[in-house]
């Protein structure tokens, strides 16, 4: 029972594809003859099955999942909030590739304004985005700037922690140090126990710690200085058209964190660790340009 809600293509499949009104009773990965009047005869049942088979004829979803989608996971409607799936339609010979919204696909396209939007135009749009600011100074150092705002934070609540660990194994070592020089014998199976105890907590609460220390340490080292990252991204953008289009590919999902498709414009959300992680794989490749030169 829907009363009141529209039915989409899921509904029809599956009411289609039950087993129930031919008589069967499924169960799990089997079936077994039903105690109840079948509702379909078992023709009309074959007839249906041959024609929903024919609509997706073997291969079909195999040639859907490679189809190029630069913005799988990243693009969304900016209408309904869903996610918008790649897919393609045949037209003269011709394939078109586009981003269909999950509203308008299971609801149909009245229900949603954006409904689609053709995959190579919001593709090249995105780019176009990237690649600005790839050779803008001002949008570099903004979204370092976030970047940094958000490590800065982070490391202040890492001090925090590493300074609750230190104070507690201070007062384990307290602790201890009262049991074995308390009026009680070392031997006693009670003090025996509560050192060992405390031991165990030492060794976790000193593992944590290392690991506290090793993010600070990480997350200072990761800062870029913006003049640094600026040549480096307007180097990449002057290299661009060289890239591969699968490095291409992998450069623009690694940069963008979401895109966002409405009726009249397009939102696109650059990712600030992203940023970070292009900046240093170039300076990487810089200095091992730069000792491969030396060396020769």
């Amino acid at each position: 029972m829907r009363p009141g809600r529209p039915w989409n293509k899921a509904h029809i499949y599956r009411l289609l594809t039950n087993p129930t009104y031919v008589g069967i009773i499924k169960h799990k990965d089997k079936r077994y003859p039903g105690l109840h009047e079948p509702l379909v005869e078992q023709a009309t049942w074959d007839q249906v099955q041959s024609v929903l088979s024919g609509h997706a004829p073997p291969g079909a979803r195999a040639s859907r999942s490679r189809t190029p989608a630069l913005l799988k996971g990243i693009l969304r409607c900016g209408q309904c909030g869903t996610s918008m799936g790649v897919t393609f339609a045949r037209k003269q010979g011709r394939t078109y590739r586009y981003y269909l919204c999950q509203t308008a696909n299971k609801q149909g396209y009245a229900a949603c304004p954006v409904k689609t939007v053709s995959a190579g135009t919001v593709e090249a749009a995105v780019v176009l985005q990237v690649r600005k600011m790839l050779r803008s100074p001002d949008e570099v150092t903004k979204v370092l700037h976030a970047m940094q705002e958000r490590a800065s934070t982070e490391r202040r609540k890492l001090a925090t922690k590493r300074q609750g660990l230190v104070s507690s194994l201070e007062a384990i070592r307290t602790e201890a140090s009262s049991l074995l020089h308390g009026e009680l014998d070392r031997d006693n199976g009670f003090v025996r126990e509560e050192l060992a105890a405390l031991e165990r907590q030492r060794t976790e609460q000193q593992e944590e710690l290392r690991a506290v220390e090793q993010e600070i340490d990480s997350s200072a080292a990761k800062d870029i200085p913006p003049a640094t990252a600026t040549a480096e991204l307007a180097r990449l953008d002057g290299l661009w058209d060289e890239l591969f289009p699968a490095e291409q590919e992998r450069l623009v999902r690694l940069l963008v964190e979401a895109v966002i498709v409405h009726v009249d414009r397009l939102e696109v959300t650059i990712r600030p660790d992203g940023l970070r992680r292009v900046v240093g794989e170039l300076v990487s490749k810089e200095k091992e340009h730069a000792a491969g030169n030396l060396a020769g």
